[in-house]
This record gives C-alpha cells, structure tokens and sequence, in this order.
C-alpha cells in the first residue's frame, strides 16, 4: 500500500521496499565497521595527523626543513594507519554492497517500460515513393505502402525518433502531411494493447507513450520526415506535489530508486551510527 502524506509527499510501495533496503544495508554497514574498525586508534591517528600538520605549518614559517621532512613523515604514517582502518569494512561489505545495488538497479530502474511496441507509418495512396532509406531497421512495403518497425521495449522516461529519405515519385506537399502514423504497445506485465497515432492532439487517457510525425525537407523531389516517440512514464517511487530546486540537487516531482536510496540511507545513517557510539 502506497504511504502518503497529503500535500507533501506520497511513497510508492516500490519506494518502501527501497527504503527498507537501505535502512537494512546502512545498519549492516555501521555494525561491520563497528566490529571491524578499531575506533581508538582511528581517533589516534587523526590527532596525531591534526598535531603534525600543525608542526609542518610551524616548521615552514621558521624555514626549518629537517622538522617539516619529519613530521610529514610521521603523518604519512598516520595517515596510512587511518587508511588501514577505514578501509577494513570494505573487504567484507564490497561485494555483497555491489549485488545489492545490481538486484535495486534491475528491478527498479525501469518501472513503466512500454513493450511489444510496433509503429506503422501509412502512406498516403496519392504518394509514390522510391528509394527509400529508414532508421532504426525499418521495413517499407511498397505494395502495401506502409514503414514499419518494431521494438520489443520502450524505456520509461525516454524520446527516440526515426527518420525516412526516399525519392517522391507522385504526390505533393500536403498529400505527405496527412501521412498518418500508428504506435501500438503493451504495459509489463499487463495483456491490454494501447494505441495512439499522430492524428491524436494530445495524449490518450492512461497513455505512457506519445507520437508526431514532422516533414523536415522536401524538394527536388526528395522528402525527409521525422517521427518521434516518447515513453513519458517516471521511475519515480516517491513523488512531491511540488517543484523544488536545492542547488545540483532537484525535486522534480520525485525520486528514482537512486535518490530514494540515497536520502533513506543518509538519514538513517545518521541515527543508527550515533546509536552505535561510531563517529
């Protein structure tokens, strides 16, 4: 069941098994580091590394190198030792870290994805065209003047368009413009088949998928066209009923899985590795 929080914010079930996710690995996290991390000589070694760089300032305004080179050497050696300790929960939680990151990044990094996906492009009856050159490995039937092409899937949140260049045979400017061009496609998981065309002003109802077709040059002749297809779909598993942008960071109506993983697991880091006594 979704969690939501009227006029603020609303958490797809999606988004709470994310969240979830997140608050069980920063837990594992915080409790790895805590067996493994030896705190005191963590706190050791970033002092000694604090007083040092103190001496090194100290020693380059007197111009004594001898006691710079030794301290610098002497915080090399802390620093290495901090690095020692830092870096100790990472050989037991990398790998399992970067499956759990592949399982969220294939279940949830595309959520609407249109599927069995077919555009046919109709060609007028008054329009003759030769030699005709498709994108995307179209197929042009002369007999029944029609280009088509086929995709077994549309990603949500994605603009594709595909081009044709053919010689003009017959037919004029406005016979080419009311070429008419269908897409029909399937939602995952579901057996309903939907289709617009670009005849449509603006999109059907309960539609993730849009289609315009625009004559891009005509003369001597020759005709390229452009039909472009949108998946307007999110991945979004927590949704705000507002804009907000905070510096690089933007509220865009929502959060993909990534975003929604990322601020569960700041905020609970924050919490457990203070229950946990970890700096």
């Amino acid at each position: 069941m979704d969690f939501a929080m009227p006029g603020l914010w609303l958490v797809t079930d999606n988004g709470q098994a994310i969240a979830l996710i997140s608050i069980l690995v920063s837990l594992v996290s915080a409790l790895v580091r805590k067996a493994t991390v030896d705190t005191e000589k963590l706190k050791y070694a970033r002092e000694q590394m604090k007083e040092h760089q103190k001496k090194i300032q100290e020693a380059q305004k007197k111009g004594d190198e001898k006691a710079m080179l030794k301290s610098q050497e002497a915080m090399s050696k802390h620093m290495m030792a901090q690095m020692s300790q830092s870096f100790k929960p990472l050989l037991i939680t990398l790998v399992p870290f970067l499956l759990v990151f592949n399982y969220l990044g294939s279940n949830y990094g595309d959520l609407n994805p249109a599927v069995n996906v077919t555009i046919i492009d109709n060609i007028p009856s008054a329009v003759s065209l030769e030699n005709v050159v498709t994108s995307n490995n179209g197929t042009y039937n002369q007999e029944n003047k029609t280009i088509t092409w086929t995709f077994q899937k549309i990603h949500s949140d994605s603009v594709n368009k595909l081009t044709v260049e053919a010689d003009v045979k017959s037919g004029s400017l406005d016979d080419l413009r009311s070429d008419k061009a269908v897409l029909s496609y399937a939602r995952q998981n579901g057996n309903n088949t939907f289709t617009i065309s670009t005849d449509d002003k603006q999109p059907a109802e309960g539609s993730i998928m849009t289609i315009e077709k625009n004559i891009e040059n005509i003369g001597n002749s020759k005709v390229t066209y452009g039909i472009t297809y949108k998946n307007i779909a999110t991945d979004n598993v927590i949704f705000f009923p507002y804009y907000v942008d905070f510096l690089f960071f933007q509220f865009h109506n929502g959060l993909t899985w990534f975003w929604c993983y990322f601020l569960v697991s700041v905020i609970a880091s924050i919490f457990i590795n203070k229950a946990l006594g970890l700096n």
